[in-house]
């Protein structure tokens, strides 16, 4: 495993997208081909397969969500992608493309997703979310009809697992909340690591990017006189967490991506003011990380 210098959501839902499957149609027009005596048909499967994907898997960090716009999952909106507003998904992918151009890119990350959505669909409060195909399921079915493209998978997942406690905070039950975080951190943690082990055994050969927690801007509706309390917990937390994932990344062959490291100290220039999501220049900077972390890993795809 590599280490190098997720997050949050909100609580929003993305339906998934209908997945093509490629490969099957392309070989059966392939059969039809030779049945026909007519050549050419290993050239253009050769060409199709080299086509590389970068899957992004996870919450409203990898669709680029900001709040009053920003986040474009599909990467289509060039000007806006360029400047990081369309999120570090698409930066990542202009990256990618500077030494593949065939790179193309499915995301299937989900506003407000938690590791509970991810892998049954329903969030840690037992709430649908994502649609009626779970995360997991969208990338284990993606993995297979497409596992020799895969250039790159990234995962950031966990920060909205938080999400379940939100209704006890606004109410004031402080001490129960700060009770509760460790045991919804831990369950986290777990289910992290159970993804990425799934993610490893359906593509045993795929680069995977498994992006670490930053500590966000703290809701407002936490009294001020908490808040040093509440700061240090989620430190604490964040660095336990952290570790899991971590050692998941290390005994599944991932590269861990340090977010913690890269947000520390400076939540006032990275993200939006009163909120948890990056800016701009925080987008900016989660690409640059992830590249270097993919460019040093020595598993990077060129033409």
């Amino acid at each position: 495993m590599r280490t190098t210098t997720a997050h949050p959501s909100i609580s929003q839902t993305s339906s998934p997208k209908s997945r093509p499957q490629r490969r099957p149609c392309l070989a059966a027009c392939c059969i039809l081909l030779v049945l026909a005596g007519l050549t050419g048909c290993a050239s253009t499967t050769s060409a199709a397969a080299s086509q590389p994907y970068l899957l992004v898997l996870g919450d409203s960090l990898s669709t680029g969500y900001q709040p009053g716009g920003g986040g474009d999952p599909s990467c289509s909106q060039g000007a806006l992608d360029k400047t990081g507003h369309g999120g570090w998904a698409c930066l990542l992918l202009a990256k990618l493309r500077s030494v593949d151009k065939s790179y193309s890119i499915d995301n299937m990350a989900v506003n407000g997703e938690d590791t509970c959505g991810f892998i049954t669909g329903k969030n840690c409060a037992g709430q649908p979310i994502g649609g009626s195909v779970p995360q997991l399921r969208q990338a284990r079915d993606f993995l297979r009809s497409e596992q020799t493209a895969t250039g790159l998978i990234t995962l950031d997942i966990g920060a909205d697992d938080a999400s379940v406690l939100e209704a006890s905070a606004r109410k004031g039950n402080n001490a129960q909340v700060l009770k509760q975080l460790p045991l919804v951190f831990a369950r986290a943690a777990a289910n992290y690591r159970r993804i990425l082990k799934r993610l490893r055994q359906i593509a045993p050969k795929a680069p995977i990017m498994a992006l670490g927690y930053y500590v966000p801007n703290l809701p407002d509706f936490i009294p001020p006189y908490l808040l040093p309390i509440a700061q240090g917990a989620i430190r604490t937390l964040a660095r336990g967490f952290n570790a899991e994932v971590i050692a998941a990344a290390k005994e599944f062959k991932a590269t861990y991506v340090n977010l913690y490291a890269l947000f520390k100290g400076k939540q006032a220039t990275l993200l939006v003011p009163g909120d948890i999501h990056p800016n701009d220049t925080g987008q900016r900077l989660i690409a640059r990380l992830i590249w270097h972390a993919y460019s040093t890993s020595g598993t990077i795809r060129t033409q």
